[in-house]
């Protein structure tokens, strides 16, 4: 179900250094807190006549939460993202053979929040998305089309959170690419990724 997460060298090197900063600027300023986020995707690629959210896919990584006022704030993240297309085997495919396309990214996305209630707050922002590898496949070996999408995918959402006890928390989230993600398209429109997320987040 899903891909095993194998990261360049540079990037991994990224991560490191991101979970440092973090980690130092959280458990030493009060007005930051740091968290933990790992969940799960439902995607689809707007455009490409596939219906429904059928690619499933991980999302993890780690963010920085603070606080403007008692009710608002700001979060940054730094995440690990598994996106795009599969098709169905059903009649509201339109695909006539199996189809499954893989885009994995980094995303470091930004969304003010509002506390709405002690427990419950709602969230909206913009993310930008750094392409690490794209892959396709039609029924048989995945085959590598990175070249076919842009690197940086450039997205905006919304969502909710849930305090489920003082140091664990539950997000809904769903986002929407701004600008078309393929250079090759099969339509006018271009391919746009479309994707509800579900994730966990522990905070430090």
């Amino acid at each position: 179900m899903f891909e095993i997460m194998v990261f360049p060298k540079h990037m991994r090197k990224c991560w490191l250094i991101f979970l440092l900063i973090f980690v130092s600027l959280a458990t030493k300023a009060q007005n930051f807190n740091a968290m933990l986020i790992a969940g799960m995707n439902a995607s689809q690629v707007n455009g490409d006549s596939l219906i429904g959210f059928n690619k499933v896919g991980l999302q993890i990584g780690a963010g920085i939460e603070s606080k403007f006022s008692p009710k608002t704030g700001i979060r940054f993240e730094f995440l690990y993202t598994q996106k795009g297309s599969s098709s169905v085997n059903d009649s509201a495919s339109i695909a006539l053979e199996p189809f499954r396309l893989r885009l994995n990214y980094v995303e470091v996305p930004v969304y003010i929040f509002y506390q709405a209630s002690k427990k419950l707050n709602v969230e909206a922002g913009a993310s930008l998305g750094l392409l690490l590898n794209a892959k396709f496949s039609n029924g048989f070996e995945f085959v590598d089309q990175t070249d076919a999408f842009f690197r940086t995918d450039y997205s905006i959402g919304g969502g909710v959170g849930y305090q489920i006890i003082d140091r664990l928390s539950a997000n809904l989230r769903s986002t929407v690419s701004l600008v078309n993600v393929a250079k090759r398209v099969n339509n006018s429109l271009g391919y746009y990724n479309l994707v509800t997320s579900f994730t966990l987040r522990y905070r430090l």
